[in-house]
C-alpha cells in the first residue's frame, strides 16, 4: 500500500496521467490489468477527440458506469489530468464527478492527495469555481465572508 497517496499525483506532466492504473495496482491488484488498458483506451480516445474535450468526458463517463465505486475518483481525476490545458471547462467536469464520487459513495478522502490535487487541478486552470464556494464542502470556516465591521456611509 502507497504511504503517502499524493504520490499518485502525475510527476511527468498531466497529459500522461496514470493515476487511476497505480492506484488500482496498490489496491485492488487483480483489475490492475483492466486498469491499464483503460488508461491505453483513454490515451487513444483523447487523441481522436482533441478538439472536442467535452465529447472525451462524455465517452468517459460511459466507461465510468462499469466501474467499482471506490475507483471513481481515481478515473475521473485521471481524466481530469489529462485534460489540464484543453480549457477550464472538461478538466473541472472530471474534477466535479471525483468529488461527487467521493460524497456519494461515502468514501475515504486522504486530505494530503485531495490539497495537492487541487493544486494541481487550480494551477491549470481546471479548478471549477464552485469548489471555492462555501458550499464545496472542503471550504473551512476561515475562508468565510468576514462580517462588515460598520455600515457604508456617506460623507
Amino acid at each position: 500500500m502507497i504511504v503517502s497517496l499524493d504520490a499518485l499525483l502525475p510527476a511527468n506532466g498531466t497529459h500522461t496521467s496514470t493515476t487511476y492504473a497505480d492506484w488500482v495496482a496498490a489496491h485492488d491488484p487483480d483489475a490492475a490489468g483492466a486498469a491499464r488498458d483503460l488508461i491505453a483506451d483513454m490515451r487513444s480516445e483523447l487523441g481522436r477527440t482533441w478538439t472536442k474535450p467535452g465529447r472525451f468526458v462524455d465517452t468517459m463517463a460511459a466507461r465510468a458506469r462499469r466501474l467499482p465505486p471506490a475507483h471513481l475518483p481515481w478515473f475521473w481525476d485521471t481524466v481530469g489530468h489529462r485534460l489540464i490545458g484543453y480549457g477550464s471547462r472538461p478538466g473541472g467536469r472530471a474534477y466535479g464527478a471525483a468529488r461527487a464520487a467521493e460524497a456519494e459513495h461515502g468514501l475515504p478522502v486522504d486530505p494530503a492527495y485531495r490539497r495537492a490535487n487541487a493544486l494541481l487541478f487550480a494551477s491549470g486552470g481546471a479548478m471549477p469555481a464552485k469548489e471555492f464556494g462555501p458550499t464545496s464542502g472542503s471550504s473551512p470556516k476561515r475562508w468565510s465572508r468576514p462580517p462588515r465591521t460598520r455600515p457604508w456611509t456617506r460623507s
